[in-house]
């Protein structure tokens, strides 16, 4: 499969775990296993320094798919992102065994580069959630920053956010800037710019493993914040293109039988196999694929095809 000595493939990922206090062991459903006791997120495809992501599979098998990625970065990525810019996602799993703490991300307007900052806004696609599950999404009405500052004081910031009901198959998008929360007994797909900056606003008062408050940033949020009434982005599962923004196009596909598909030179592809099992059939090479399971298709591939009875979601930009 040499391609100007490049060689462009269905590249599985091995996913990177992080055990934050509030996971739990639902991954296991999305056959995710670790020596860690509980997987609060699991890394699906990155090039974030905090969470490197390898290819299992094929000739750049155990290398990380960003030194790949550099072997020829147009060939890899695709020309809808410029040569020299970093890898502009990080698509993860996640499971809210306990509610995550209420937060905010920078938005473009806000980073403060200096300290290592960089804009995040995200898109939740609800993969299975318990009954009456819930996230924080924004404020539910226009707020003075001393407005804020005393309802956090006080412990009562969460009533002067919306509280949403989710159900399986909603798509959040929470732009930048916005205050908000997953909440316990949710497991989602997370789609989110490559960054890994998150202020953290209220944590419930809980303690870590060493018996030590979280750490709190609630300057950085306030210069974060969007203080107005939120409108909030919930979308339907209406048509198979679920989402898309300026950052990414978000599809979701159901294969009975078999679909082709074709990587063209504008951009790579990310596909999470979130239902059922199958397979990519690429150049007479057969890619086993299990629920859970993420690959990198390359821009530039060209024409293939994925059997089975599965749901996937395809990420492009």
């Amino acid at each position: 499969m040499p391609n100007n000595n490049l060689y462009l493939y269905p590249m599985k990922m091995i996913p990177v775990f992080k055990d934050y206090i509030w996971g739990g062991t639902n991954l296991k459903n999305f056959n995710k296993s670790s020596k860690l006791t509980k997987i609060a997120e699991s890394w699906e495809v990155s090039c974030n320094e905090d969470g490197l992501s390898k290819i299992e599979n094929g000739p750049y098998a155990g290398k990380y798919l960003k030194d790949v990625i550099n072997l020829n970065f147009n060939k890899f990525i695709g020309n809808n992102i410029k040569k020299g810019s970093k890898f502009p996602l990080i698509i993860k799993l996640i499971d809210a065994n306990q509610d995550l703490s209420i937060q905010v991300h920078p938005s473009f307007k806000t980073v403060d580069k200096e300290l290592g900052e960089s804009e995040k806004s995200e898109m939740w696609y609800i993969l299975d959630c318990e009954e009456n599950s819930y996230i924080f999404y924004g404020f539910n009405k226009d707020l003075k920053k001393e407005e804020f500052s005393k309802y956090l004081l006080d412990g009562n910031i969460c009533s002067v956010l919306n509280k949403v009901y989710v159900k399986k198959g909603d798509i959040f998008f929470i732009p930048a800037g916005t205050i908000h929360a997953l909440g316990k007994g949710i497991v989602a797909a997370e789609i989110q710019q490559n960054s890994n900056t998150t202020f953290r606003i209220f944590d419930y008062n809980r303690k870590d493993a060493n018996g030590n408050y979280r750490t709190l940033h609630i300057e950085e949020a306030k210069r974060a914040l969007s203080f107005k009434k939120t409108y909030i982005n919930r979308f339907k599962e209406c048509s198979n293109d679920i989402f898309q923004c300026r950052y990414f196009k978000v599809k979701k596909e159901k294969i009975l039988d078999h679909i082709e598909f074709s990587s063209k030179e504008d951009s790579f592809c990310v596909i999470q196999f979130i239902r059922g099992n199958g397979n990519i059939e690429y150049r007479n090479l057969v890619h086993n694929a299990n629920k859970g399971d993420t690959f990198f298709i390359p821009a530039n591939m060209g024409n293939y095809i994925i059997n089975g009875n599965c749901e996937i979601l395809t990420t492009r930009i």
